[in-house]
């Protein structure tokens, strides 16, 4: 691993407030529409990432509390910190401790002061390589004669062995680390690919300043078994004691043709717990491009839009659709849509516009409404936006370009709202 440390001014520009009335379904990008009033938002620009963009397009991103940390597609991790002033200064540039094979920072997630990066190989045909998760902490290092604090390697994850159906000949690469989850002490990974197209995600967990599979049985879970090429974990994500599980289904034309996809719940024991939504609300390419959890709201991303889930102590059952403005250029197959969900708030990326990125929230009566447009004025090139959020703050990011806002708690006068319907 390298450090690299640099200090960068930020600007300030505003989002831009919506301030229209509209209905709760069919939300177009394109239009202003609202279901809560401007004085329920009041959102802060707390200025740009600095970052050199000759490094490589943002290809991944996370939040949380005073850190942020971008993954790029030059296979470094750009980490940052909000100092006592609330200004974003870089803080280091994190590269691979070389033991292991994948690209680096094609995914990653960051709990306080624990960052896991994910490497997962750029093409699943590549058989040489099946990925790796490396995991970093911010901790005191030895420097000359005294110590400092810097983010540096703790771990490298890499899958088993055994991973492979006996019967079968490995066609594709495992994808390990294609996805990652983390929250506190445990760690989630997915290796898509597992078993040429399986897939597969392991829970690893922290024991004593170490990340260990549950033993002497690893903690796996798994898609159905009859199933072949579903792609079981090409999204993780690990919310309280639950962890939703994306199985979007076998390949294709992704804007053409329809796949049965599904999403799978388990505990922290690796044991199912609500039956598997299925694709079963109209929208094709159900749960293929994007997956958010937080408490009993679960959003579904599909290439028709969001579908938002609500459990109140039963299965997970449809509230709404929210669509999404498609861009012009038909052919596009890279994923619409990227989407966060925390403290109540949803936001979603942009298919149309680079650095852009819808929030949603639920009204008194239960409907979400698109309350506002957060805009990085400097993003350009090709979308979708990188979206990350934890707690009142949210990064967005295009090509080469990120920014963070953040929600100052401005005063509601309304009646609280109530729990997510």
């Amino acid at each position: 691993m390298s450090i690299r440390s640099g200090r960068s001014p930020s600007s300030t520009v505003c989002g831009e407030q919506d301030e229209t009335g509209g209905g709760p379904d069919a939300i177009d990008e394109a239009e202003s529409v609202s279901l809560i009033p401007p004085w329920a938002t009041h959102w802060v620009d707390e200025g740009k990432l600095p970052f050199n963009a000759g490094n490589g397009r943002v290809s991944s991103a996370a939040i949380s509390g005073r850190w942020a940390a971008l993954g790029l597609s030059s296979e470094v991790v750009e980490v940052f910190f909000r100092n006592e002033l609330d200004v974003w200064e870089h803080s280091q540039t994190l590269t691979s401790s070389g033991e292991g094979l994948g690209a680096f920072g094609k995914a990653i997630a960051l709990d306080g002061e624990t960052l896991a990066v994910g490497a997962a190989a750029t093409d699943d045909n590549d058989l040489s390589v099946n990925g790796y998760v490396e995991v970093f902490g911010f901790e005191l290092q030895k420097s000359g004669n005294g110590f400092v604090l810097a983010w540096v390697s703790q771990q490298t994850l890499t899958p088993p062995n055994d991973y492979q159906d006996p019967t079968k000949s490995l066609q594709f690469s495992m994808m390990f680390g294609g996805a990652v989850s983390l929250a506190g002490d445990s760690l989630l990974v997915g290796a898509g690919r597992f078993d040429d197209g399986r897939g597969r995600v392991y829970l690893f967990q922290r024991q004593n300043g170490a990340w260990v599979t549950t033993m002497p049985t690893p903690t796996i879970m798994r898609g159905l078994p009859d199933q072949d090429d579903v792609n079981f974990g090409q999204i993780v994500v690990l919310a309280g004691n639950t962890i939703a599980v994306a199985q979007p289904g076998p390949g294709g034309q992704p804007l053409t043709m329809p796949v049965p996809g599904r999403v799978r719940f388990f505990d922290l024991n690796g044991q199912t717990t609500y039956p598997d939504l299925i694709n079963g609300v109209g929208a094709d390419n159900f749960a293929d491009w994007a997956l958010a959890l937080e408490e009993n709201t679960l959003v579904v991303g599909s290439v028709d839009g969001l579908v938002v889930f609500n459990n109140s102590n039963g299965p997970w059952a449809p509230r709404m659709t929210l669509t999404v403005t498609k861009p012009l250029n038909t052919s596009v197959t890279s994923p619409p849509i990227t989407v966060a969900l925390a403290a109540g708030t949803l936001y979603v990326g942009s298919w149309a516009k680079a650095g852009t990125v819808n929030v949603y929230q639920s009204n008194i009566a239960g409907a979400w409404g698109h309350i506002q447009t957060l805009v990085d004025p400097a993003a350009s090139g090709i979308p979708p936006s990188v979206v990350a959020a934890s707690g009142r703050s949210v990064v967005i990011a295009g090509p080469t370009t990120a920014r963070v806002f953040s929600h100052s708690g401005g005063v509601d006068p309304r009646p609280p709202l109530p729990e997510f319907l």
